[in-house]
């Protein structure tokens, strides 16, 4: 599965770039599929991409508009300060913690 071979390049320590490189696939196509696996209970060290904080201030933001189901509302209303992955990932914490 194509998130698995992004995984294990990741854990061998490659970064967003060389794995992106090596797998023919864009940067944010790699972020992607680490946001999907630790979102669904995959134990990876996001850091790297995004901080608690960052998690944090894309909720907060999200929240403060309304909570709007697009995010594209929420990328544009921002100001494009927050990447889609980014935004994704973090919405998507929120509306798990509150079911």
């Amino acid at each position: 599965d194509t998130h698995r071979q992004t995984l294990e390049l990741y854990d061998e320590g490659l970064s967003i770039k060389e794995i992106s490189e090596e797998r023919n696939l864009k940067p944010m196509t790699i972020k992607a599929h680490l946001f999907r696996l630790a979102f669904h209970g995959e134990q990876i060290d996001l850091s790297t991409l995004i901080t608690d904080e960052k998690i944090s201030e894309i909720q907060q933001f999200w929240v403060s508009i309304g909570q709007p189901d697009s995010l594209r509302q929420v990328y544009e209303a921002a100001e494009e300060r927050f990447d889609w992955e980014k935004i994704r990932y973090a919405v998507c914490l929120m509306k798990r913690e509150e079911q």
